[in-house]
């Protein structure tokens, strides 16, 4: 059994030729062929740009989503830490009573919200890079990581850390003994 219609045709370039005026010729050989209209020849350089042109819309949709995350999670280490800087008080004013400086007691709490930062990072990084494992695996695919892209993420925790601590170090670095020392 013989078949004399195709359903589809695949053309191959080389490197050299100009696939507009290719697709022109190819559409108008068709088109003496099967009439105007009959055929529907599409390229994949178009399809490639609108695959391009989605990835990069769910990719900012994401970073857009990372930032927000990213914003929420400041605000929760600085509530932490005005929490924490409230409940220890009386700790405050006697290390204050005792001759402790400023920076000393803004240091402290600078270091335990960059702490708490960093350690939520390792452990976001270890969970990403465990399910990024688990899901190429299920698809049977390369899995790829990126020590250096982790590490950036691991300073820029370290960074929101030292930003969302620095009110509740300055606001215990400037409590005053007395009134630290009576709650």
């Amino acid at each position: 059994m013989r078949k004399n219609d195709y359903d589809k045709i695949a053309v191959l370039l080389d490197k050299n030729s100009d696939g507009e005026t290719t697709v022109d010729g190819i559409k108008a050989c068709m088109a003496s062929v099967k009439g105007e209209g009959g055929v529907k020849v599409s390229e994949l350089q178009t399809q490639k740009k609108q695959l391009d042109s989605i990835l990069n819309t769910a990719s900012s949709a994401l970073s857009f989503t990372a930032g927000i995350s990213l914003a929420v999670a400041s605000v929760s280490v600085m509530t932490a830490m005005l929490v924490s800087v409230g409940e220890r008080k009386r700790e405050i004013g006697i290390k204050k009573s005792l001759g402790a400086k400023n920076s000393s007691i803004v240091a402290e709490f600078l270091a335990e919200s960059t702490l708490i930062c960093i350690i939520g990072s390792v452990i976001g990084s270890a969970a990403g890079i465990l399910s990024g494992y688990a899901i190429a695996l299920a698809v049977n695919e390369n899995y790829i990581i990126r020590p250096d892209v982790i590490a950036v993420s691991i300073l820029i925790s370290a960074f929101i850390g030292m930003l969302s601590g620095s009110y509740p170090a300055y606001k215990a670095a400037k409590m005053r003994p007395v009134d630290a020392l009576r709650q």
